[in-house]
């Protein structure tokens, strides 16, 4: 039997506009399906973490507990499911970078300068996005009560 190993994609066309009166090419975002090493990922980076340890000072033990937020975890799955977008910033460069191999367009950007990116985007644009990523990724949604 054979199994689909290449990404289904798909292209979203923005309902968000720079501006009320612009009237020009609508935005467009595509998106990946995740895969397995995805999910997995976006499961580590977005666990539950404790930190424990001995106060020199005192000899008490001292317990840090942090959880992410769910704007983090917006902007994580959009960086492992962005594939390309024509959106561009004010010099005309493309806000997500992307490069073709092998017939295969993916992401090109660190997860650094993505969230760089990510976090100068309007609040509006990036629900928008994501809500696309949940389309495209229905296992991510949390409504569905489960990763």
């Amino acid at each position: 039997m054979q199994i689909r190993t290449i990404p289904v994609v798909r292209t979203y066309n923005l309902q968000w506009k720079p501006d009320p009166d612009y009237d020009g090419e609508p935005g467009t975002i595509t998106i990946r399906q995740a895969n397995t090493y995805d999910s997995e990922r976006l499961a580590d980076e977005t666990a539950e973490r404790t930190m424990v340890w001995r106060d020199d000072e005192t000899g008490k033990a001292v317990e840090e507990r942090y959880r992410w937020n769910s704007l983090t975890r917006n902007r994580i799955q959009a960086y492992f499911t962005i594939v390309e977008s024509n959106l561009e910033d004010e010099e005309g460069k493309p806000i997500f970078k992307s490069r073709v191999e092998d017939e295969i367009t993916t992401l090109n950007m660190s997860q650094s300068a993505f969230d760089k990116m990510w976090g100068k985007l309007p609040g509006e644009l990036t629900l928008e996005i994501h809500e696309y990523i949940i389309d495209m990724n229905p296992q991510w949604d949390p409504r569905r009560g489960s990763d």
